[in-house]
């Protein structure tokens, strides 16, 4: 069976529980959190607004799952599912925040690749400043979002954050290595923070307009204007959770899978490739952009950029990097070419910040219809490089500037 213990210390006159507790062969852990504001360390429990750090792991999995991923659809799957158990408790939606979501990803990365279930100690540094209480919940090896979730709110120490009405905001982080799920859950309270149920009717309809216009690319039937509208009125959800699962729906996929085949191999997707990437998508295998970074890999590719080193170098740079190739960047990329193949030489250039933000400019035109400023690009651009392009697009369609926008361009009167 699983173990019990408990253990209780004292620090400026508060209890602070520490305690290792037993659930279906998982440890849970929770501890205090110590941080330095104004010059002096303070000690808080969350019911008293009090920052707290949780965390759970267990020891197997319930099903088989890949060896390296990171997948947003899980991390809003895991933002669903917590915000559906505050609204059972009576407790508003936590909106969901781009800047603390890439802290608890980045974490449950590095847990990931050292293979160590931990507490993140600069947590509290890393997301944004001007918050009024903190928490953490970490945990590792449950199969799937919603088992983590239904997990931590098993647990004393992990229910008290999800349900505490001292934060108003939430990211979150899942990843898969060595055949485990390591998942972070990062909360906190800012002032100014809009209460996700408090998203107006007429407001709410503009969103679903815009978002229907720049991720699909037509406009909402009246079903999903109804559906989506009762989630972001009626339910509490933040914009960002419904604009992440139309960013993940089976539509955008397929869209984005036959841009792929237009715009990279000139040519219509065949349907077995169709069905394959589409497959590849569902399963977190790939992202929407990943596709086209294979597809430039591909030997049809190659040929069909002229057959040779230098020529298939000249087109990445005019279609990647939009402009010409010197005759130093040709001999420097031919060298490698012929050292460590040409999907090195895609990828390295894939990766270069210049790409980087010749890519999330494009976002920004899609989605806010401008160029990137010189801070966008210093935030964004090495996200996008360590995860994908879709960071960005889920941050940017849950931001205020997108809403202000979305109100001028379906203004509801």
């Amino acid at each position: 069976m699983p173990g019990v213990s408990h253990l209780t210390t004292r620090a400026r006159g508060r209890s602070i529980a520490r305690q290792f507790r037993g659930l279906s062969r998982s440890v849970l852990l929770d501890v205090p959190y110590r941080g330095e504001r104004g010059g002096h360390t303070v000690h808080k429990l969350k019911t008293l607004g009090i920052t707290v750090i949780t965390a759970l792991v267990a020891t197997v999995l319930a099903a088989a799952v890949p060896q390296s991923a990171t997948a947003s659809a899980e991390t809003s799957a895991i933002i669903t599912k917590t915000n559906e158990y505050r609204a059972q408790n009576g407790l508003g939606a936590l909106a969901e925040n781009a800047a603390m979501n890439a802290v608890a990803q980045a974490w449950a990365q590095q847990m990931g690749t050292d293979n160590s279930m931990r507490h993140n100690p600069n947590y509290s540094t890393q997301i944004p400043a001007g918050w009024a209480a903190a928490g953490e919940n970490v945990a590792a090896g449950y199969a799937t979002p919603a088992a983590t979730v239904d997990a931590w709110m098993g647990s004393t120490g992990h229910r008290a954050n999800i349900l505490s009405g001292s934060y108003n905001s939430i990211g979150t982080g899942w990843y898969i290595a060595g055949g485990r799920s390591w998942s972070v859950q990062v909360f906190a309270k800012y002032a100014g923070v809009t209460t996700p149920g408090s998203t107006s009717y007429k407001d709410a309809t503009s969103l679903i307009y815009s978002l229907y216009s720049d991720i699909l690319l037509r406009t909402p039937d009246a079903e999903g204007v109804n559906t989506w509208r009762n989630y972001l009125v009626n339910q509490g959800w933040p914009t960002l959770t419904v604009a992440n699962a139309i960013l993940y729906s089976d539509e955008y996929y397929l869209q984005r899978i036959d841009a792929a085949y237009r715009e990279i191999l000139g040519r219509e997707p065949d349907a077995p490739g169709r069905a394959d990437w589409l497959y590849r998508m569902q399963t977190r295998q790939v992202s929407v952009d990943e596709i086209r970074l294979n597809f430039t890999r591909s030997m049809e590719y190659y040929l069909n950029s002229g057959g040779t080193e230098s020529s298939f170098v000249q087109v990445l740079y005019q279609t990647m990097l939009k402009r010409p190739a010197v005759q130093s960047d040709l001999d420097h990329w031919v060298t490698m070419s012929r050292q460590y193949g040409s999907g090195y030489v895609v990828t390295s250039i894939w990766n270069s910040y210049e790409s980087g933000t010749i890519r999330l400019n494009t976002v920004y035109q899609g989605y806010l219809h401008r160029d990137v400023d010189s801070d966008g690009i210093r935030s964004w651009v090495p996200l996008i490089t360590a995860q994908s392009d879709q960071a960005a697009r889920s941050a940017l369609v849950g931001s205020l500037e997108y809403l202000f926008m979305a109100r001028a361009r379906y203004p509801q009167g």
